[in-house]
């Protein structure tokens, strides 16, 4: 679902899949590997401490309602879910805390056997109690993430049972083959400390407030410093289960460095600084192709970028957001502003998700065609809308080149730029027009290969504000009633026949979307981090647990 912020660009071959050009992932098990005997590596600063650059700060680390890539990027290091993708695969997947599981024929039943030897990171064990609480905590907060397991489990306490302490089974009264995938999930599915959500509690939230900046999970790294604006601090966790599945040099210290300006962390890295780097422009990711001393690794996802057409104020009628959409110059975005490094989004889908349409309608540039929709619908030159985007290159670009286009049909268009935390509260949150901007930049990816998964959070009305990521408050009772039928459809061409109809009304009959570009995950690391790879779904996150540095 993000999402969550789409930063970053590839260059070169936009949906090339390069998997392992920073270096080969060791399999499990196996040690890192070190210097010649008498070599010592200069590094000039500590070689067990990871130093990341990153453009903002993150802002939530509570699973049930994180949907924002930054914060996800701590949770994904220091909390842990049942299963997880594995390695680049979003079909296979492999143990986290479930050593093993099981299900019966018609998948009514799964089964999950827990390992034994989890702590979280207060030292209170991760068992059954504890994954049932976790996730009946997360469906019935109601909380953005919540979807992920509330549209499979309507009643936790029937549905989730514990059958010993470190066995918990999960009963359905129909067919559930995805709950995998949703238990697959980097958002969401993680499993906190009951403990610790006791302990913070306060007037009943279940310890949501406390949650925003602190953390109760199991992972490889502790959150232990949080300083806004300044840097995020992850500590190795010793008694993380994991550590003997990856013997060897390993990272002390993750230090996430909070750098907004793109031109700093470019210095900063091609300096070695820093070790890895995210977002950069596609001249700037260009030249740091060719640095023998970095690798710009990417990899393909099923993100989208979009803008956000609010369903309310001036945008009300649908001819209104037509016209929109045929305003956006697209060829001068994808090929002058992004020099051809990504490709164009063709409908609300990515075109790997499952129940993509080939034949999806298609927005042309047309300014005379949106004229005269305009007229249709009464508007007078003159009106003005705003645009709000984070404080970033990609979406200041398009709202740019949006403003321009408007402008020639009498439409002033206002560009509001906010940080990530800020920015992320609004699309995020619960305020209404007129204080809600009428457009939005954003970008999504699912969290799991499933059409209802990626659709929901976006253009379901119950997932309006803090519901979900429906940032326009988007709704139509025909794409309402296509998202609650679909998780009941097993027929994988009936499935894709609703959703053939789904997207034609969110991007022709009743816009709730302009479809921007798909683009691949980029990371910019220095040649000397090894270990790492890459997920379509788990986008711009890292398992820090699995990186070394090479020499060391």
């Amino acid at each position: 679902m993000n999402r969550r912020v789409v930063v970053g660009l590839a260059i070169l071959g936009c949906i090339a899949v390069l998997l392992g050009s920073c270096g080969p992932a060791r399999p499990a098990g196996t040690a890192a590997p070190t210097a010649p005997a008498g070599a010592t590596p200069a590094l000039g600063r500590d070689p067990k401490t990871l130093v990341v650059a990153i453009y903002s700060n993150p802002s939530d680390l509570d699973p049930a309602s994180n949907n924002e890539q930054l914060g996800n990027l701590i949770l994904v290091a220091t909390t842990e879910g049942l299963v997880r993708a594995k390695a680049e695969n979003i079909e296979e997947f492999e143990p986290q805390l479930a050593e093993r599981w099981e299900h019966n024929e018609d998948y009514t039943v799964w089964t999950f056997y827990l390992r034994k030897n989890a702590k979280f990171h207060d030292g209170t064990p991760v068992n059954a109690e504890a994954v049932k609480f976790s996730f009946t905590r997360l469906v019935q907060s109601g909380l953005g993430m919540s979807y992920i397991l509330s549209q499979f489990i309507t009643d936790p306490e029937s549905q989730i049972v514990v059958k010993d302490e470190y066995t918990i089974e999960f009963r359905f009264d129909s067919p559930t083959p995805l709950l995998i995938k949703a238990l697959s999930s980097g958002y969401g599915s993680f499993v906190i400390s009951p403990a610790a959500v006791k302990a913070h509690e306060k007037d009943g939230d279940l310890a949501h407030e406390w949650l925003q900046t602190n953390e109760a999970g199991s992972g490889a790294y502790m959150l232990t410093e949080w300083s806004p604006n300044q840097q995020v601090v992850l500590t190795r966790f010793e008694d993380w289960w994991g550590w003997e599945q990856y013997p060897g040099f390993r990272f002390d210290k993750i230090v996430l460095k909070i750098v907004p300006e793109m031109a700093t962390r470019r210095s900063l890295i091609e300096k070695g600084d820093v070790d890895i780097a995210l977002d950069f422009s596609p001249q700037d990711l260009e030249a740091l192709a060719k640095n023998p001393d970095i690798v710009v690794h990417r990899s393909e996802t099923l993100a989208v970028r979009y803008i956000v057409l609010g369903e309310y104020g001036p945008l009300a009628d649908p001819r209104v957001r037509q016209a929109i959409a045929y305003a956006f110059d697209y060829d001068g975005y994808v090929n002058d502003v992004l020099k051809g490094t990504a490709i164009r989004a063709r409908g609300p889908f990515p075109h790997k998700l499952q129940c993509w349409d080939p034949n999806v309608f298609v927005y042309e540039t047309d300014l005379e065609k949106a004229k005269a929709l305009l007229e249709e619908a009464g508007v007078q030159p003159g009106m003005e809308i705003r645009f709000m985007c984070e404080e970033m290159d990609w979406p200041v670009q398009v709202g740019q080149i949006l403003q321009a286009q408007l402008a020639q049909i009498g439409i002033n268009l206002k560009i509001e730029q906010r940080d990530t935390s800020t920015y992320s509260g609004i699309f995020y949150g619960d305020v209404q027009w007129p204080e809600r901007p009428e457009l939005m930049a954003w970008g999504w990816w699912p969290d799991y290969n499933d059409p209802t998964d990626y659709a929901w959070p976006l253009f379901h009305s119950q997932a309006a504000g803090s519901a979900g990521a429906n940032a326009g408050f988007y709704s139509n009772p025909r794409v309402d009633e296509i998202l609650d039928i679909a998780p009941s459809i097993t027929d994988t061409a009936k499935l894709c026949e609703l959703y053939k109809e789904f997207q034609d009304i969110v991007v022709r009959q009743d816009p709730a979307w302009i479809p921007l570009v798909e683009r691949p995950d980029v990371r910019v690391l220095r040649k000397d981090i090894g270990g790492f790879q890459a997920n379509p779904i788990y986008v711009e996150t890292f398992d820090f647990f699995r990186l070394y540095r090479i020499g060391y």
